[in-house]
């Protein structure tokens, strides 16, 4: 009898279904010592029930901190990440304007010395021609 008002009160405090508490049957009835165990018994329970509901809010609600950090870090993340990327592109073009400038410095350079080339055989040419 005592393990059906357990499971009623568990029942209740659980949120479930309110279903009365068993009856004993007349031939049954409880001593007044059978009965202050009962109470005592319930109310050791409910303590009990109310002290499991409390540490689970508490859970609750540490789980929900902790989601909510990881949360900002995960944003946190993602912005450092968008930010690399960012770095990582802008050097890739300067890269890129590096070697075209390099490229473009060398095109010249051999430019010049070829013209350079030319203009010293044109004139050890005109010199050799006038010499002669």
């Amino acid at each position: 009898m005592t393990d059906r008002l357990a499971a009623a009160l568990l029942a209740e405090a659980l949120g479930l279904p309110r279903q009365p508490p068993p009856q004993p049957p007349l031939n049954q009835q409880l001593s007044p010592a059978e009965r202050a165990e009962v109470a005592d018994r319930e109310l050791r329970l409910r303590a009990e029930l109310a002290r499991q509901a409390e540490a689970a809010e508490e859970q609750r609600a540490e789980h929900a901190r902790g989601m909510g950090e990881l949360q900002r870090e995960v944003s946190k993340l993602g912005k450092q990440a968008d930010e690399y990327e960012v770095r990582r592109a802008n050097l890739e073009m300067a890269a890129e304007q590096l070697t075209l400038s390099l490229s473009l410095s060398l095109s010249l350079s051999l430019s010049l010395s070829l013209g350079l080339s030319l203009s010293l055989s044109l004139g050890l040419s005109l010199s050799l021609s006038l010499s002669r």
